[in-house]
């Protein structure tokens, strides 16, 4: 009752432990992806306040430019209209031959004296005066310009062509960072009717999905036009900006979960370890027990005055001491074979063997268990070449192992068959039954160590679950490779391939 119960509550703080590791895993989770939420909002606020800043930079150089317009082409006016009235006055002034004005001399003469004597004559008194005049005329200029702007019926591709458009956005936009396709289009009014300035792959679906900016909005009369431009995805741009905080988190997140992972798997497998380990220990205990019991009734059985006098019955009892300690010994060599298996670094003594040789040797006294059923095995030993470079001891427990599980896992008369075949390089060496067969997750599971399928009534067979851990272990150290095909019902077949010229290493 107190193993059980202790049993039950480590299992039960186990359980704890990994909810609770789950449930900060969830957490880190959780919270790691509202901040990144809350990154990626941030990064698209920002998106949105640069391309309107960009927008409205956009607006004021398509005012300016076009005012600059106006004035150069205004002022080219003006000179000219002045040049041609000059032209005009100076053939009306022009003096005629003979005549008191045809004298260039005394003309020159009476304006400087004119010229000399306002200045003389008013001085500084007068620049103030000169300063607002000339002001109101520039305003008056100014007045006249704004009003014939505010006239004049320019429609909206020639007060804004589309090329010119097009390459202010990309100039603006391109100070902002942002590098992505964009469509463009000016519409007019209150239900946006499309207007001839707009890109060619802008579409009237674009519209309610594009930024806006007010075209004009310095004009006398309030423009109805206004500037829209269209991003059919803003992500990468997004993600361009916060690439190293996704992928450090998604990093961060990956050995967050690879660790968790790793801790539930250890503990798991500590745990199923320590089960079997405890299983081991108990059916060890038993299978040790039951020996030395019936060596100790043995013992003083041959003590007894009346059975020393009979040495038949001596021999009888010795004969089961003999037998019960070679069930020991056996007990012994498999436990020995777990610490080889543990270790995985026993040396091997290795010579030229002749593996049918070895099987010969082995299957001898597993020949005779198997007649006692009135079972059969049968030596299919074709391989031409049989010569290997192994260790004899082990490769002879690694065959006796099989073929006694063969023999084991068979119900009723055991039907088993030796093969060997010479394959690439190699020699294989196949085991084959007519048992109770394994399932395809037995057959993952069964070369791991203690393991014993519990599974179907085959409780009755004794063992530790060491021997196919140990098979293992030997033919991975001789370079070879085992495997297992089997089907419930039908029996298992183990094949064992080794290579020819194997030298340890």
């Amino acid at each position: 009752m107190q193993t059980a119960n202790f049993g039950f509550v480590k299992k039960s703080l186990i359980t704890t432990f990994i909810v609770f590791l789950t449930l900060s895993l969830i957490g880190i989770m959780v919270l790691q992806g509202l901040w990144m939420r809350n990154a990626w909002e941030s990064s698209q606020r920002d998106f949105y306040r640069s391309v309107s800043e960009a927008m409205d930079k956009v607006v004021l150089q398509v005012e300016r430019r076009e005012a600059a317009t106006f004035i150069t082409r205004r002022y080219q006016l003006d000179d000219n209209q002045q040049v041609s009235i000059q032209q005009e006055q100076e053939i009306q002034l022009s003096p005629q031959p003979g005549s008191a004005k045809s004298n260039p001399t005394v003309g020159l003469n009476k304006e400087q004296i004119i010229l000399d004597y306002r200045i003389d004559s008013t001085g500084a008194a007068h620049s103030n005066s000169r300063i607002y005049s000339k002001a109101d005329q520039i305003n008056q200029l100014v007045y006249e310009m704004v009003m014939d702007f505010r006239n004049r019926k320019v429609p909206i591709d020639h007060r804004l062509p589309p090329e010119e458009l097009l390459l202010l956005l990309r100039q603006e936009l391109g100070k902002k960072g942002i590098d992505l396709p964009f469509q463009f289009a000016v519409v007019s009014g209150q239900y946006d009717s499309m207007c001839n300035v707009k890109s060619a792959a802008f579409t009237t679906s674009m519209v309610p999905a594009s930024f806006r900016a007010a075209l004009f909005p310095n004009d006398i009369i309030m423009s109805p036009y206004q500037l829209l431009l269209h991003f059919s995805d803003t992500r990468p741009y997004i993600i361009k900006s916060m690439w190293w905080m996704l992928l450090l988190s998604a990093i961060f997140l990956l050995l967050i979960i690879a660790t968790f992972s790793s801790a539930i798997y250890i503990i798991l497998k500590q745990k199923k370890v320590s089960e079997i380990k405890t299983d081991f220990i108990n059916n060890m205990t038993h299978e040790l027990k039951t020996p030395i019991a019936t060596i100790s009734i043995a013992l003083d059985a041959i003590n007894n005055p009346k059975v020393l006098a009979d040495h038949e019955r001596i021999k009888y009892y010795s004969a089961i001491i003999a037998n019960e300690n070679k069930r020991m010994n056996a007990h012994v060599e498999n436990i020995l074979q777990m610490a080889l298996v543990d270790k995985e670094h026993f040396s091997l003594n290795e010579q030229l063997l002749n593996v049918h040789d070895v099987i010969y040797h082995v299957s001898d006294p597993v020949r005779m268990q198997v007649e006692k059923r009135e079972g059969s095995l049968v030596l299919e030993l074709q391989a031409e070449n049989a010569f290997v470079v192994a260790d004899e001891i082990h490769l002879t427990n690694v065959i006796h192992n099989l073929l006694d599980n063969a023999c084991k896992y068979s119900k009723g008369a055991p039907e088993i068959t030796v093969r060997t075949d010479n394959i690439n390089d190699g020699l294989s060496i196949t085991i084959t039954d007519k048992g109770i067969g394994m399932s395809a997750e037995t057959q993952k599971k069964i070369f791991e160590k203690f393991y014993r399928e519990e599974s179907g009534n085959i409780q009755y067979v004794k063992g530790f679950g060491l021997g196919l851990a140990y098979v293992k272990a030997v033919i991975r150290k001789h370079n070879g490779t085992v495997s297992v095909h089997s089907e419930p019902g039908k029996g298992s077949s183990f094949m064992i391939c080794l290579p020819y010229g194997h030298l340890q290493h």
